[in-house]
């Protein structure tokens, strides 16, 4: 959201890890946390490097639903980065809201398809994070991005996996 105060806040961008680039001990005070709840935890907007550090540790600590929200934007993870993610138990989230104007990526739909097909529906998630008022409402953005997903070959049963099974685990209402 653009800043519309006169008095601008500074980024400042922040790390998981200390000086010597292993994670610092907040973020495993979450972990446990995370973990004694059975809840999800989501890497947000964390760099491969500190995305696969946090999956692992939350692993470790037996945190059970792992999430890695849209490696195609600001994260910039390739393909095998997010196999490796999926391959560690993490589900992988491909967004509705990447394939309208206002929020283009370099992958395109195209890559978002060939990111589906690598990883698998078995790990991925999809969603609108729509809702904007230049933007479709979320139900009939989610209800494109699917149609657009099964004109580009993804079988059905690969979409309700992906958009109502796989969901349904993360949240844990199964």
């Amino acid at each position: 959201m653009q800043q519309k105060s006169k008095h601008k806040l500074k980024e400042k961008p922040i790390t998981v890890f200390d000086e010597k680039g292993k994670l610092i001990p907040e973020v495993y005070e979450v972990i446990d946390l995370v973990a004694d709840a059975d809840i999800m935890l989501a890497t947000g907007h964390l760099c491969i490097p500190e995305a696969r550090a946090v999956i692992k540790a939350a692993k470790d600590r037996g945190v059970k639903r792992l999430y890695v929200n849209h490696p195609e934007y600001i994260i910039n993870g390739t393909i095998e980065e997010q196999k490796e993610l999926a391959d560690m138990g993490a589900f992988i989230e491909h967004l509705a809201i990447f394939m309208y104007p206002m929020w283009p990526t370099k992958a395109g739909i195209d890559g978002i398809v060939e990111m589906i097909k690598a990883v698998g529906p078995e790990r991925t998630i999809l969603a609108s994070d729509l809702g904007q008022i230049h933007n479709p409402a979320p139900a009939d953005g989610l209800r494109m991005f699917l149609q657009v997903l099964l004109d580009k070959g993804i079988p059905q049963n690969h979409l309700e996996m992906m958009v109502k099974d796989n969901p349904k685990f993360m949240l844990s209402l199964s």
